[in-house]
């Protein structure tokens, strides 16, 4: 019989780590949870998880928890598990390591795989009918044209000054004021609008325009959802997308996918 060649042994060692812990690259190296008490806004509460190299700390709620490890809004997420409903979203924080060149999907896997082990989340997808949204072109044709090849218009007004290299390709909403906030695309598809949309209406919105290519566009919006009082001035989301870029929601229902969580408990002990 051979001896076992370096590579051989480092096949074997590889398979034996596997055999032992099943996903050893999917799994946070430490990681703790404890429970944050008191029902205010605790410090250090964030959005998102802080990562500074191998290192990852947020201060979160449950339901952050699954937006943010399976990718995916609000409205895309139904929560069936029992829970104290009168007492809110506890919160937590989390604190792990892990390989500093684990990249954001790895990160995710890994806060997947804690929800298993330490909520002991059960859950499975399925596809519902909602109620939500067409993107469609308004009757008097969009007011926007797709940008020729190496075309790069202007910044919108509202911000004026910034780098326009720094902006290609995305699309995003940020706040402009009390009530308002701007929509903003650099050389995106209408379907990456649609897709902004939907976060911004917290619903499911469908690209029937039929227009191709890439698009500059900018827009401020009002963000309350109601008629606009007398002393605010500015438009919906839906007027402000028929006026600056010539597009219309039409409401209609669609399948999409969800993720239906069964069962979520308070996390194990550290």
């Amino acid at each position: 019989m051979k001896a076992p060649t370096l590579a051989g042994i480092a096949v074997l060692v590889a398979c034996q780590a596997l055999a032992q812990t099943g996903k050893p690259s999917e799994a946070f190296e430490v990681a703790s949870v404890k429970l944050v008490p008191g029902s205010d806004l605790p410090v250090g509460f964030s959005m998102t998880p802080r990562r500074s190299g191998g290192r990852i700390s947020w201060v979160t709620n449950p339901a952050l928890l699954l937006r943010y490890a399976f990718g995916l809004p609000d409205w895309r997420i139904v929560r069936t598990d029992t829970r104290d409903k009168n007492s809110g979203e506890p919160f937590y924080a989390i604190e792990a390591t892990m390989d500093a060149s684990a990249s954001e999907d790895q990160v995710r896997t890994m806060l997947r795989n804690l929800l298993v082990d330490r909520f002991g989340l059960r859950s499975h997808r399925e596809t519902n009918t909602v109620q939500g949204y067409a993107l469609v072109v308004a009757k008097a044709g969009p007011k926007i044209k797709a940008a020729l090849p190496g075309e790069i218009p202007p910044m919108p007004a509202y911000l004026a000054g910034k780098s326009p290299e720094a902006f290609d390709g995305r699309i995003m909403t940020s706040k402009e004021g009390k009530s308002t906030s701007a929509l903003m695309g650099r050389g995106v598809s209408i379907a990456q609008l649609a897709d902004e949309l939907s976060a911004n209406l917290n619903t499911l919105v469908l690209d029937q325009t039929g227009m191709t290519g890439r698009y500059y566009f900018g827009f401020k919006f009002l963000t309350v959802r109601d008629v606009p009082a007398a002393d605010v001035e500015g438009s919906t989301i839906f007027d402000a997308l028929q006026n600056e870029l010539g597009l219309r929601l039409e409401k209609q229902k669609g399948p999409v996918e969800v993720l239906v969580v069964d069962h979520f408990e308070r996390p194990s002990e550290n």
